[in-house]
C-alpha cells in the first residue's frame, strides 16, 4: 500500500493504470492505492487512514480502543491528525486537532492514549458511554476524570451528554 505522491516520486507514473478491473492494484482512498484486488483487511485500512490522513496522525476512537483490546470494530476508522489539514470523506473520520498527544505505538499503529481514546469515541457516539466508560475504566485502568480532562481540552460541541454520565460517576 502506498501514496500515489510516493509511487511517482520512485518513477512509478499514472499508478491509477494499475487499478481497476484490469489492472492488479486497487485504490482505498483519494491517492491511496493496495497492491492487491482482494478486500482489504482491518489493518490494511487502518494504514490507509493514516497514509490518508498524513504524518503525525494516529488512530483515536473505537479504532485505537479496538487496538486496546477493548472492543472490535468494523465501523469507520478514526484518525487524528495535525491541525491545518483537511480531509472530507465519512470513511475515515479525519478530525484535525491543536492539541496533537504524543502517539503510544500498539500492534504497530500509533494511537492516541486510551483516555483520548474514550473521549474521542463517546463524543462522537453519545449512547455508548453507558458501555463504553465503565468497560475503559476497568480494563484499561482509566478514571472518569482522565476522560473529563480530555474533553475539557478538546471541542465542545457534542459533549454535554457524555459529560453529565461522567459526573453521575462521581
Amino acid at each position: 500500500m502506498a501514496r500515489v505522491s510516493d509511487l511517482e516520486t520512485h518513477g512509478v507514473h499514472n499508478a491509477w493504470r494499475h487499478c481497476g478491473p484490469e489492472g492488479p492494484w486497487q485504490r482505498l482512498l483519494p491517492g491511496i492505492v493496495a497492491f492487491t484486488t482482494e478486500r482489504p483487511t482491518r489493518d490494511q485500512r487502518r494504514q490507509a487512514a493514516l497514509l490518508y490522513a498524513g504524518e503525525g496522525s494516529m488512530l483515536t476512537g473505537r479504532s485505537a480502543l479496538d487496538l486496546y483490546g477493548l472492543l472490535r470494530v468494523e465501523r469507520s476508522v478514526h484518525v487524528l491528525m495535525p491541525m491545518g489539514r483537511r480531509r472530507h470523506l465519512s470513511d475515515p473520520i479525519c478530525e484535525a486537532t491543536r492539541r496533537l498527544p504524543t502517539p503510544v505505538i500498539r500492534h504497530g499503529f500509533p494511537l492516541t492514549g486510551p483516555s483520548r481514546a474514550v473521549a474521542d469515541a463517546i463524543r462522537l457516539d453519545n449512547a455508548c458511554a453507558p458501555h463504553l466508560v465503565p468497560l475503559a475504566i476497568r480494563v484499561l485502568d482509566v478514571s472518569p476524570e482522565s476522560i473529563m480532562a480530555e474533553l475539557d481540552h478538546g471541542p465542545q460541541r457534542l459533549t454535554a451528554d457524555p459529560r453529565r454520565y461522567l459526573r453521575s460517576l462521581s
